[in-house]
């Protein structure tokens, strides 16, 4: 598996020091020292140049504090990672504030923000950048409008997306890292994936038919060497 560098010393003694002044646990230790053991799973998708956590999700700052408290709140405490295209300028702002419910836009599933089980769902997203974001989200029913592999939900009868997570609490995401990839290994795949791509094609009319905001998904990319992966603080 790809190599996980330490946090460099200046970045450590910060971390300490937001864990002494807010006296609360890191629940994401693992899932951040963990990052490149699960993005390697997608290799084929996400041609990974760098992972950078996000200092604002570490304890000691409003956003983690605040869904520390939720997930405090919440019976079921599940947490998954999943990733958000998004445009690079927007990135800073959401590493920040969190991803904004005033700027929803073509709510197919219904409302809350959109996150994909696997990169090449959200590549599309990414609008020609070559970084994307990895949250963690608590899967708890009170803050899910459609889960992934929830089949039965209302909203997603008979024709849902596989692999789309719509969380409708602000609170119950977290934007844990920014991931960089390299976009020239993206520009084969097409070709290379022909009958992904139809199916990918098939799922997104099936959300257009029943709800015309639904945006097709893009396939994913063609398989790439996995590189040596160091994730680091910013």
């Amino acid at each position: 598996p790809p190599k996980v560098k330490d946090a460099d010393a200046d970045a450590d003694a910060n971390a300490d020091a937001n864990n002494a002044s807010s006296h609360l646990p890191d629940l994401l230790h693992e899932q951040r020292e963990q990052l490149p053991t699960f993005l390697s799973k997608y290799e084929d998708q996400l041609p990974v140049l760098d992972i950078a956590i996000n200092p604002h999700s570490l304890p000691g700052k409003p956003l983690y504090d605040r869904f520390f408290a939720a997930w405090e709140k919440v019976p079921d405490k599940s947490m998954r990672l999943v990733f958000h295209g998004t445009r690079e300028d927007n990135i800073e702002k959401i590493c920040v504030q969190g991803l904004d419910p005033n700027l929803r836009r073509g709510q197919a599933l219904g409302p809350g923000e959109y996150f994909g089980a696997k990169p090449g769902l959200s590549l599309g997203y990414c609008k020609g950048g070559h970084k994307m974001l990895v949250f963690c989200i608590l899967t708890d029913p009170s803050g899910v409008t459609s889960l992934m592999e929830d089949s039965h939900h209302p909203l997603r009868r008979g024709m849902g997306v596989p692999g789309v997570a719509v969380i409708h609490k602000p609170e119950h995401q977290l934007p844990l890292a920014v991931v960089t990839f390299d976009p020239y290994k993206l520009t084969e795949a097409p070709a290379r994936l022909g009958k992904k791509k139809k199916a990918a094609a098939k799922a997104a009319r099936a959300v257009s038919a029943v709800m015309t905001a639904a945006r097709p998904m893009p396939a994913p990319a063609r398989p790439m060497p996995a590189p040596s992966l160091q994730v680091r603080r910013v």
